[in-house]
């Protein structure tokens, strides 16, 4: 998350932009391991307030990664034919080559994401 944050503010305001927005991102992190910690056990565990808040927080940072990850597709990818055939065929390959999945199945996720791909408008 704190590369992608990095890659982000790189791509909108150059070096400054990366060093701003990885530095935001770990300055929570730094905070609450210093001033939460030592109430850990005492407040934030055993409160279901707490957790709950946590829970849904986790939520919304997952919905963040999966939108950021929108950005990236647009930005890299976009959507050409070609590129969106050879980032299906490259995950196929990855599917097959270095997660050992049987090339069947990687044919038929691959075939499922192309038939996707083709009902939200990239012409394949």
């Amino acid at each position: 998350m704190f590369n992608l944050a990095a890659f982000l503010g790189g791509l909108l305001g150059g070096p400054m932009g990366a060093l701003a927005c990885w530095t935001t991102l770990m300055i929570p992190g730094f905070l609450l391991a210093l001033g939460a910690l030592p109430f850990w056990e005492i407040w934030i565990r055993n409160s279901p307030v707490i957790q709950t808040a946590l829970f849904g927080l986790n939520a919304a940072a997952a919905g963040l990664m999966g939108g950021a990850c929108v950005v990236l597709w647009q930005t890299l990818i976009g959507m050409s034919n070609l590129r969106v055939m050879l980032t299906i065929g490259m995950f196929g390959w990855q599917f097959v080559y270095q997660k050992k999945v049987q090339p069947w199945h990687a044919i038929v996720v691959s075939f499922g994401i192309g038939l996707v791909c083709g009902e939200v408008g990239v012409d394949l």
